[in-house]
């Protein structure tokens, strides 16, 4: 091999890697400017790993304000995603393995029935599709989606006295979830704790096309005066709830 070739050789190798290494901070600094734009709130991401070479993908540290707050009204501590590359050329997309970790998210409803997250509704509204011709050939497989330490926290000020709700530790883990015709199907096991009940739900069999679920759902220790707020019993009723 000539000089001239061996020089141009080492010089594309040297802007692929250099191209590599720039690429997550180009998608970071991307992915923040469309999203802060699209939402009118202001986002931050700390980081994005990308390797193209394994197809995983992570984003640490994303956060989503209030609309008028630098308050989070949405973020997580780390999102991971790997896909196997080579299904993709039998078109099938094959999710090896898919977390997020410590989802965090608050909701609050005002007097006015107002919800802190309906500028996000309103700035997500688009056309609809345009229906396909046929159905697609691209199958979609999922061999395994965890969700670690997940928080939701209302606050509805829409009743008297104030009613709150956090739901903490929820967990998901979901396994072999497919479109494929004749695979096995799959199974998601979801735990939390809402205030001072347990939720437990246990899916199985979780088929996907067409979608058809059998689920176990148990809700220990719920107290039922929570719902006083919500529910109108009229004075001189002879039988109440208990716990209300």
């Amino acid at each position: 091999m000539s000089r001239a070739r061996t020089l141009a050789l080492l010089v594309v190798v040297v802007l692929l890697v250099v191209g590599l290494w720039v690429l997550p901070e180009v998608l970071r600094r991307v992915a923040v400017d469309r999203l802060s734009k699209q939402t009118g709130r202001a986002v931050t991401i700390q980081d994005i790993d990308l390797n193209l070479f394994t197809g995983r993908l992570a984003i640490k540290g994303f956060r989503l304000a209030e609309r008028d707050r630098p308050e989070p009204f949405a973020e997580f501590e780390r999102f991971d995603v790997q896909l196997g590359l080579l299904d993709l050329l039998r078109s099938h997309v094959r999710v090896r393995e898919i977390t997020l970790v410590a989802p965090s998210v608050r909701v609050v409803r005002q007097a006015s029935g107002e919800l802190n997250f309906s500028d996000l509704l309103a700035a997500s509204k688009e056309p609809a599709p345009e229906p396909r011709p046929g159905p697609s050939r691209w199958t979609v497989s999922i061999e395994r989606a965890r969700l670690l330490r997940g928080r939701v926290h209302v606050e509805d000020r829409g009743v008297s006295p104030q009613a709150e709700w956090v739901m903490q530790g929820l967990e998901l883990d979901a396994r072999s979830l497919t479109t494929r015709a004749g695979d096995a199907p799959g199974l998601v096991d979801v735990g939390a704790q809402i205030n001072e009940a347990r939720l437990a739900v246990h899916a199985e069999p979780v088929r996907l096309d067409p979608l058809r679920i059998a689920a176990r759902v148990t809700l220990e220790g719920f107290e039922t005066r929570r719902l006083n707020e919500y529910i109108y019993i009229p004075r001189g009723t002879p039988y109440m709830p208990r716990g209300m």
